[in-house]
């Protein structure tokens, strides 16, 4: 659990952050004017519905290397954005990265009301919305201001290079690559997860160990 709020700290950190850098990369990078800039905030749109529409069929719980390539295909599409110039360009792949990320949140969502406890399921949820919406301001602040310092494309590569850095540091501290067991294991709910729970530490201790 704790590895996928690690995953949301760092997207919701560095990449989730389409507010003050669309703006930026429509009037900066592309010159484009207002109605440049709401065909990229409808592409950015438009992937985010398709992706939603691709999350909905899912009939159990995210993998986590769901969670994992989501994650870092978001971040990637952020990097990408460092070196577009093109308006079309842009546009595809802004619709790429709300694609991946609203893949990516609600899977992070899913997954997290799944393997909380009855007991423990609000106390989850409200880190869930504070990691996810509480550090965007931080991050919009830290964006903007590498923006104004450095320019929107150095903005652009810094965040989504930070991103790939934390998906990266964290699976790996995950051990998700070398415990192919623990992979399968997370893609289904455990018996004992929706049972009779004593209190809430013996709920916890019916936790697959990968998410304690």
């Amino acid at each position: 659990m704790r590895l996928i709020l690690g995953l949301l700290l760092g997207t919701s950190l560095f990449v989730v952050n389409h507010s003050v850098m669309i703006p930026l990369l429509a009037r900066n990078a592309l010159h484009a004017g207002a109605r440049g800039f709401g065909f990229l905030m409808a592409a950015l749109g438009t992937g985010a519905m398709l992706g939603a529409l691709a999350a909905a069929p899912l009939r159990r719980k995210p993998r986590l290397r769901l969670l994992v390539f989501s994650a870092a295909a978001s971040s990637g599409f952020t990097l990408a954005l460092a070196a577009v110039h093109s308006f079309r360009l842009a546009a595809a792949v802004l619709a790429l990265t709300g694609f991946s990320q609203i893949v990516f949140m609600a899977c992070c969502n899913t997954a997290l009301q799944l393997e909380a406890p009855d007991s423990m399921r609000g106390r989850v949820m409200s880190l869930y919305v504070f990691v996810f919406a509480g550090v965007s301001p931080i991050g919009a602040f830290l964006m903007g201001s590498l923006s104004e310092w450095f320019g929107v494309s150095a903005a652009y590569a810094a965040g989504g290079g930070a991103g790939l850095v934390c998906v990266a540091v964290l699976a790996w501290g995950g051990r998700i690559t070398s415990k192919p067991s623990e992979r399968r294991r997370f893609g289904r709910i455990e018996p004992t997860t929706f049972g009779k729970f004593g209190t809430p530490s013996t709920a916890a201790a019916s936790w697959p160990q990968d998410l304690r």
